[in-house]
């Protein structure tokens, strides 16, 4: 029974699984709304903006729905205007998560096969494998955004969206003044520890099966 050792193959089907965790991670962030809640407290977004947390709840609440992929149609906030340009970055972020949830589907499905053929032949070793495989970015990007946040925050929106209608306008577009920076970097945060306490089962559940697989083993050993 293999306890650790991986081949290129172990480690190209370990993709797979990590950006299924990966992306399960902001999927779960991306609907974790009381962490905006939070933040109305913790960055006194109320008190800068001199908007009722119900405001500020009610439409965050709306744009959080517009991403889903369920929802088809233009968003609406209720309480701020929006500018073309602003109106048209937002339908570029949901277009972002539609191409997430799609990673997130497909690399479920191939995460149930391939892990059901590495249980099925008891090669439990694969989740920590995985589980190297799923830390290697967050780590890298974590360690970027703590130097320096603000340079990693503009890097990835000039990387990621090939226009400037990210660079809001407060006049014409007063929702970004609700959408703090320091908010994304709470997201981010979030994210990474989502994705290591995925992990973290992950090294777990592979402890537990390869010490009961040993058990049984010694079991087998000591009747013959």
């Amino acid at each position: 029974m293999k306890i650790f050792y991986t081949n290129k193959k172990d480690i190209m089907l370990s993709w797979v699984v990590a950006l299924f965790m990966i992306t399960t991670a902001i999927i779960v962030v991306i609907h974790m709304t009381w962490l905006y809640d939070l933040d109305i407290t913790w960055l006194k977004i109320d008190q800068e903006t001199g908007l009722s947390r119900e405001l500020l709840q009610r439409n965050y609440h709306v744009l959080i729905d517009y991403l889903s992929p369920f929802y088809h149609g233009p968003l609406h906030l209720p309480d701020f205007v929006m500018s073309a340009s602003g109106s048209h970055h937002f339908k570029e972020v949901k277009d972002l998560v539609n191409i997430i949830y799609v990673l997130w589907g497909c690399s479920g499905i191939g995460s149930g096969v391939i892990l059901y053929h590495y249980f099925k032949e008891k090669m439990y070793f694969f989740l920590k494998t995985c589980v190297i495989s799923t830390v290697l970015l967050p780590s890298i990007i974590g360690l970027i955004a703590s130097l320096d946040f603000n340079m990693a925050f503009v890097a990835f929106h000039r990387i990621v969206f090939h226009n400037d209608d990210w660079l809001f306008d407060p006049v014409y577009d007063p929702v970004i003044c609700i959408l703090p920076e320091s908010f994304f970097m709470h997201a981010l945060m979030m994210i990474i520890i989502v994705v290591m306490i995925l992990c973290a089962l992950c090294w777990i559940v592979c402890g537990v099966c390869q010490r009961r697989e040993k058990h049984f083993n010694l079991i087998d050993d000591s009747i013959k």
